[in-house]
């Protein structure tokens, strides 16, 4: 009788742990391996969310894009690298791309004011709209 009383409460104990730890990861983390769902302009991109954010996060967000544009800027960053593109003048919040070190001879062939294209995973605005934020960014 105390086999099984033990038996059940191992069962129970697996069961909790795996309902915790199997919907914690409810929220899908998006990896560069991922297709391609939308290809579009940095400032189209930017637009979209200026526009309709709630529209736009249903489109977009957690979404990996392919998109393109005149870059800005190329800097190092805690592990990674930013590229951020030119804002366009319909526009106000510059796209800011996230890249890990594992990028970091690809990026370094992109140069200020060349066009660029990246893919990234959208995660929206960041600080209160200054910026636009794709990670998990790569070079195709």
């Amino acid at each position: 009788m105390k086999e099984k009383k033990n038996i059940v409460n191992l069962l129970l104990i697996l069961g909790m742990l795996w309902f915790v730890f199997g919907c914690s990861g409810s929220k899908k983390q998006t990896t560069d391996s991922e297709p391609v769902n939308f290809t579009l302009h940095a400032a189209e991109l930017v637009r979209e969310f200026e526009e309709n954010e709630a529209r736009a996060n249903q489109l977009y967000l957690g979404k990996r894009v392919r998109i393109h544009g005149t870059v800005n800027t190329v800097q190092s960053d805690k592990g990674g690298f930013i590229l951020t593109f030119k804002t366009s003048v319909s526009t106000y919040s510059p796209v800011q791309c996230y890249f890990s070190e594992a990028y970091s001879e690809q990026v370094a062939q992109i140069k200020e004011n060349q066009e660029a294209t990246v893919e990234g995973t959208v995660r929206g605005f960041r600080d209160s709209k200054f910026s636009f934020v794709l990670d998990g960014c790569s070079v195709p």
